[in-house]
């Protein structure tokens, strides 16, 4: 809440949920994005000139493919998430590969 105007909405609303007050430190923990610039994808200029020529369902498809490497992610994911191992496991690969 870092102008009066956002005070006074989560004043009206805080009573509706439970909330845990945080340091803004903590909250951007483990976030790079939050500390520094992501870096520009090299596919940013060949997808907005694919936008402006394509439909929304094959932009879709060509960008987000559903291959055996894409699902088997995605079953993976789940599974870790139904365990409650997802942080764990995400903080692991994370350490393993470096890739976030």
């Amino acid at each position: 809440m870092h102008t009066k105007k956002g005070r006074e909405i989560f004043n009206a609303i805080k009573d509706d949920f439970s909330y845990v007050e945080i340091a803004p430190e903590a909250a951007v923990a483990g976030a790079k994005e939050m500390k520094e610039s992501v870096a520009t994808n090299e596919k940013r200029e060949s997808f907005f000139k694919d936008a402006n020529r394509m439909s929304g369902e094959e932009l879709f498809n060509k960008y987000f493919p559903e291959t055996f490497k894409v699902k088997a992610e995605h079953c993976i994911r789940l599974t870790c998430y139904k365990l409650g191992i997802y942080s764990v496991a995400k903080k692991l690969y994370v350490r393993l590969t470096h890739k976030y």
